[in-house]
Order: C-alpha cells, then sequence, then structure tokens
C-alpha cells in the first residue's frame, strides 16, 4: 500500500502536465527577472555611460587645449632663449673685436716669430 502511494506521487511529479506546469513557471520566473535587468539597464547603465561618455570628450578636449598651449608657451620661451643665445654671441664677438682692436700689444712688443 505504501509502495503505490509513492508510485502515483513519483507518477504524478513525471506527468507531461505537470513537467508543462513546471516549464511554465520557470518561463515566467526569467520572462519577469528579465523585465526587471531590462528596466534596470535602460534606466541606470544607459544613463551613466552617457555620462561618462560626455565626460570622457570633456577632458578630451580639455586635454588638447592643455597641450596645444603648453606647446605655444614652449615655442615662446625656446625662441626667447634663441634670441638671448643669439645676442650672446654677437657680444662675444663685438667684445673680442675691441679686445683685438683697442687693448692689441703695440707691435714693438708683440712677440717675434
Amino acid at each position: 500500500m505504501v509502495d503505490s502511494f509513492h508510485f502515483r506521487k513519483d507518477q504524478n511529479l513525471l506527468s507531461s502536465v505537470n513537467c508543462w506546469h513546471l516549464i511554465l513557471n520557470q518561463t515566467r520566473r526569467e520572462s519577469k527577472d528579465h523585465g526587471n535587468l531590462s528596466e534596470i539597464y535602460s534606466n541606470n547603465i544607459i544613463l551613466r555611460l552617457s555620462h561618462m561618455s560626455e565626460d570622457v570628450m570633456r577632458l578630451a578636449k580639455k586635454s588638447k587645449e592643455v597641450g596645444t598651449q603648453m606647446q605655444e608657451e614652449l615655442l615662446k620661451v625656446t625662441s626667447e632663449l634663441q634670441t638671448v643665445s643669439n645676442h650672446s654671441i654677437e657680444r662675444r664677438a663685438q667684445g673680442k673685436q675691441y679686445s683685438d682692436t683697442h687693448l692689441a700689444l703695440p707691435h714693438f712688443l708683440t712677440p717675434e716669430d
């Protein structure tokens, strides 16, 4: 008697109607879960990614501006340095020319070869 009861219980668990009922419930749960995930992704993640994209574009633009500004300042300083260097070379040449002409020893004091 007990064995027949277990057999019927097992048979009820394995019936095709029962299997379809289990599959339908599982599908409903998964559908509900997918709907919830879809709502989370469409509302939160897409908005967050949109903000991140705007931030990245803004940072890239600012970085480019800073790079351009630094390059302009570097060129300006390099140009100024080149000008100072040229003036220094000119003054050194003028000083040498002056010392060669005005501070030269008289010809009778110069050593002979």
